[in-house]
């Protein structure tokens, strides 16, 4: 378990309380949680991409919020803004995004 909340939080529990969300839906994978940031990753396939091939802008922002109403809130509980890092190809296979804590 890492320490980015005061309540537990780990890949297993991101990947079960997200069960029947739009993050599932859109095929969402939780990769890593650490002490100051959670990665995760879209993939960028027929539920995910624009009609020119690459990844929609709404998924992008799917994947930012669903990382950033977790990472969102420090020990304190209290709201800071977060920065997203989004990589990858964007017209490949997958978008990783990591939010930094």
């Amino acid at each position: 378990m890492a320490r980015i909340s005061k309540q537990p939080v780990s890949v297993a529990i991101l990947t079960r309380i997200h069960h029947q969300t739009a993050p599932e839906h859109l095929g969402t994978e939780f990769l890593e949680v650490g002490d100051d940031f959670i990665r995760a990753r879209v993939p960028v396939d027929a539920r995910t991409r624009r009609p020119y091939g690459i990844l929609h802008g709404g998924v992008s922002v799917v994947l930012a919020e669903t990382l950033a109403e977790r990472a969102g809130f420090d020990l304190e509980g209290t709201l800071r803004n977060k920065r997203l890092d989004l990589v990858g190809e964007l017209c490949n296979t997958r978008a990783y995004a990591r939010v930094p804590v």
